[in-house]
């Protein structure tokens, strides 16, 4: 596996095991026996890949650490690969978000699962908390803000402060009241929050034409990367002047927001044979990218890049205060990291984002589980912007703002 990077995982069960393990500890399996094909199944199966990463999210979540829960969370969204009408799993990856505190995320999980199967009836009653709690956290004071702001428009003495207050404060009850308390902080920031124009234009060199394709491509990763770090309905367009546009609260700082949306994203897994290139190095490979320009010097060649990254999330490493990237390969990923790692024992395989190298493990026997970490000398922030960006297709273009 990769040194510090990759636990070693049971195959079968997907159980963590020792290096010098001969059988599985958990599961009984012969660890050195060939690795079968298994076929995708549902999760009613009880053989299938979709039920025992549904085991192994069951025993992370157990845990209830915060390892205990990313393991739960990576686990639930590789069932759901292999599955996705798996309502248990949708349900399990709800409560998970519910422990770490994503409780929109965690009622979006629940009704997923209540719309696969509507007689579960655990995740009804999951989803009813978690929509009393944030509807505890949001209404007071999302309630005082709109008032505040309504009434510093309005003349004290007129006394239509206080009736603009009762009808608005009435029509965000009926809201809830028809749509779910936990549409409330959306509605406000769509409707009742001012907004302010944020405006990117492509970053290439002079005698570059970005295609239209692309600018609306990267219009369309901005709003899901935004999405994802918690603006709501901030989404984005494309202009006639070619320049990519969308409306942000007004307390938002427009610089820090570019910052967390605007990196281009290209995630690569670059085979760097017996060279331990330095951290902090631009490299050159071989993956192609139109607009990304490359440095001289010797090519290195790309194993695998952002396609291959199922789930990804940000959590703290075991020693020390830094943060660190969790993530889960698709099964195709898997199979690459499999073979690649299989046959290049030994070596150094870098990991590089946007051409600059984040760090240069050593692989140290064959990674079958499809599971890893990124360390980078990462502090909270900057792990949970990257473990977004990693989730969204990266920007066919640098970008900045107007």
């Amino acid at each position: 596996m990769l040194d510090g990077f990759f636990s070693l995982r049971c195959p079968d069960c997907g159980g963590k095991i020792k290096e010098e393990e001969r059988y599985c500890p958990h599961c009984g399996v012969d660890l050195d026996a060939p690795i079968a094909p298994t076929e995708r199944g549902p999760g009613d199966n009880e053989n299938s890949p979709a039920r025992q990463h549904f085991k192994a999210a069951q025993k992370g979540y157990e845990i209830t650490t915060e390892a205990g829960l990313r393991d739960a969370l990576i686990n639930c969204d590789l069932a759901l690969q292999y599955d996705p009408n798996f309502a248990d799993a949708h349900n399990l990856r709800g409560l998970a978000l519910d422990e770490m505190g994503r409780i929109e995320e965690a009622i979006a999980a629940y009704r997923k699962a209540l719309q696969l199967n509507p007689d579960l009836g655990e995740a009804r009653i999951n989803l009813e908390d978690a929509e009393a709690e944030l509807a505890n956290q949001s209404v007071p004071e999302l309630v005082n803000q709109s008032i505040g702001f309504i009434e510093e428009g309005e003349p004290r003495s007129s006394g239509s402060g206080k009736y603009i207050m009762w009808i608005l404060a009435a029509l965000m009850v009926s809201y809830a009241l028809l749509f779910g308390f936990t549409q409330i902080q959306k509605f406000a920031n769509a409707y009742l929050l001012p907004k302010t124009t944020v405006v990117f234009i492509s970053d290439v060199p002079d005698g570059v034409t970005v295609e239209q394709a692309d600018l609306e491509k990267a219009a369309q990763v901005l709003s899901e990367r935004s999405e994802r770090l918690g603006y709501s309905n901030v989404t984005f367009e494309v202009s006639t002047a070619g320049e990519i546009v969308g409306m942000i609260p007004v307390t938002v700082d427009a610089v820090k927001f570019a910052e967390q949306v605007g990196d281009v994203g290209i995630l690569e897994f670059v085979d760097f044979g017996d060279s331990p290139v330095l951290a902090g190095d631009i490299v050159r490979t071989d993956l192609d990218s139109k607009y990304l320009p490359q440095v001289d010097g010797q090519e290195w060649h790309t194993v695998m890049s952002n396609e291959g990254i199922l789930a990804a999330e940000a959590h703290r490493a075991q020693i020390g205060n830094e943060f660190q990237i969790g993530f889960a390969l698709t099964t195709e990923g898997t199979q690459i990291f499999l073979d690649y790692t299989s046959k290049n024992v030994g070596k150094f395989l870098g990991i590089v984002l946007d051409k600059v190298v984040i760090s240069v493990p050593r692989i140290n026997q064959p990674i079958t589980d499809g599971q890893g970490l990124i360390s980078g000398a990462f502090t909270e922030k900057e792990a949970q912007e990257l473990a977004v960006i990693l989730q969204t297709k990266p920007l066919p273009f640098p970008v900045r703002l107007r």
